[in-house]
C-alpha cells in the first residue's frame, strides 16, 4: 500500500507541484489549503508524513504541528521557503527605500541650489559687469557667495542645463509618494519576517524536544 503524504499550503500551485512529484514516486497525496482541511484530513487518513506551510489562512502550520506532535507519531516537514522569500522581499524593499530616500535627499539639495542660483543670478550678473568689482562685491557679498556656491554644486552634480523647478518639484512629490508606499510595504514585510521567525523558532523547539527523548533512549540502550 502506498504511503500517504499530506501537503498543506494555501498556494495551490505549490501543493500541485509537490503532489505531482510525489505521485510520480507512487505516494498517495492529500492536498489541503487551510489548517482546518489539514486537521480533518489528518484525523480521517492518518498520513505517514505531513508537509506543512508555515502560514495558512486560518491558523499557522505551527499549531498543526503542535497537534500532530501531541496525538500522532508521523514526521512533519515545514515548508520554510516562504520565510526566505519574505526575508528577501523585506531586504529588497529596504534597499529600494534607501535608494528613494537618497534620491529625495539629492533632489532636495538640487532644488535648493537651483532656487538659490536663479534668485542670485541677477546680482551676480551685475557683479560681473560692475566697473568697481571690489566695491560691488563688498555691498552684495552674501548673494555673490551663495550664487558661486550654488553654481559649483550644480556643476559638481553633472548638470549642464538647468532643469525646470516645477518639473523637479513634481518628481520630488512622486518620489515622496513612492517612499510612503515603500515604507508601508517594508513595515508589513518586516512584521511578517518577525512572525515567521517566531513560528520557526517555536517549531524548531518542538522538534528538538521530540527528538531528545529518542536520543536518551538510544543512550540508555547503548
Amino acid at each position: 500500500m502506498a504511503e500517504k503524504i499530506l501537503i498543506a499550503d494555501d498556494e495551490r500551485e505549490i501543493t500541485e507541484l509537490i503532489a505531482l512529484y510525489l505521485e510520480n514516486e507512487h505516494f498517495t497525496v492529500f492536498q489541503c489549503h487551510t489548517a482546518q482541511e489539514a486537521l480533518d484530513c489528518i484525523d480521517k487518513e492518518c498520513p505517514d508524513l505531513a508537509i506543512l506551510d508555515v502560514m495558512l489562512p486560518d491558523r499557522s502550520g505551527f499549531e498543526i504541528c503542535k497537534r500532530i506532535r501531541r496525538e500522532y507519531t508521523f514526521p512533519v516537514i515545514m515548508l520554510t521557503a516562504k520565510i526566505a522569500e519574505v526575508t528577501a522581499a523585506s531586504e529588497q524593499a529596504a534597499d529600494s527605500l534607501k535608494e528613494v530616500e537618497k534620491r529625495l535627499t539629492d533632489m532636495t539639495l538640487l532644488i535648493k541650489n537651483i532656487n538659490t542660483y536663479q534668485k542670485t543670478k541677477p546680482v551676480y550678473a551685475a557683479y560681473r559687469k560692475a566697473k568697481d568689482k571690489e566695491k560691488y562685491r563688498a555691498a552684495h557679498e552674501s548673494d555673490i557667495i551663495l550664487h558661486e556656491a550654488a553654481a559649483k554644486a550644480i556643476k559638481a552634480a553633472g548638470i549642464t542645463k538647468l532643469p525646470s523647478l516645477a518639473a523637479l518639484q513634481a518628481e520630488y512629490a512622486a518620489l515622496q509618494e513612492q517612499k510612503e508606499a515603500l515604507y508601508a510595504d517594508y513595515g508589513k514585510l518586516k512584521k511578517q519576517v518577525k512572525e515567521y521567525d517566531v513560528i520557526k523558532r517555536n517549531i524548531d523547539s518542538i522538534l528538538r524536544r521530540e527528538s531528545e527523548p529518542e536520543r536518551g533512549k538510544e543512550n540508555v540502550r547503548g
